[in-house]
C-alpha cells in the first residue's frame, strides 16, 4: 500500500482537509485517487504503462516512484474533490430576507467555485508542462541563416527583386 501511503496525505494538504475528524475518510480519497488516475491516463501518456481498478482501489504497477504521476493524479483529485464541493453548495446556495433578518449561501458556493477553478487550473499547467517537458520543446536556435542562394552577407535577400 506505498502509492496510499504517499498520494493520501497530498490530497489531504491539497484539499486542506488536514485535522481530524477529516471531512474524507482515508477509503474515500483512495478511491477518488484511483478514479482520477483513470482521467489522467486518458489525457497524458507516462513512460510505464499503469493500471486502475476502481472496484477494488489498486494501482498497479505501485506509481509512488514515479513523482510526475503522483503530482499529476493528485493535483487531479483535488480538482475532483473541488469540483464536487462546489457542485454542492450551489446546489443547496440560498438567500432569504426576512425583515432585518439576512441569509445568503451563495458567497459561499461562488467562493468554492473560485477555489475549484483554481485547483483545476493547477493540475492544467502542470499537465501542460509535463506534455511539453517543461518547455523544453519549441527551442529553437536563432542566429545567422543562410538558404544557399545569394550572396551570404545578406543573408540570401537580393535587394534587386
Amino acid at each position: 500500500m506505498a502509492w496510499q501511503d504517499t498520494m493520501t496525505p497530498i490530497v489531504r494538504s491539497l484539499i486542506f482537509d488536514l485535522t481530524a475528524p477529516y471531512v474524507y475518510g482515508c477509503d474515500r480519497l483512495e478511491e477518488l485517487i484511483v478514479i482520477s488516475s483513470v482521467l489522467v491516463m486518458q489525457e497524458v501518456d507516462f513512460s510505464v504503462t499503469y493500471t486502475s481498478d476502481v472496484g477494488a482501489s489498486i494501482i498497479t504497477p505501485d506509481p509512488e516512484s514515479d513523482a510526475d504521476f503522483v503530482a499529476l493524479v493528485c493535483l487531479r483529485t483535488a480538482c475532483l474533490i473541488s469540483q464536487g464541493e462546489h457542485r454542492d453548495a450551489a446546489k443547496k446556495a440560498i438567500s432569504v430576507k426576512d425583515g432585518p433578518a439576512f441569509v445568503d449561501t451563495k458567497q459561499r458556493a461562488k467562493h468554492l467555485g473560485m477555489i475549484a477553478e483554481d485547483a483545476c487550473s493547477s493540475y492544467t499547467r502542470v499537465k501542460t508542462n509535463y506534455q511539453i517537458g517543461d518547455g523544453t520543446l519549441g527551442r529553437a536556435i536563432v542566429g545567422p541563416y543562410a538558404s544557399g542562394h545569394g550572396d551570404v552577407r545578406t543573408f540570401g535577400y537580393d535587394s534587386r527583386g
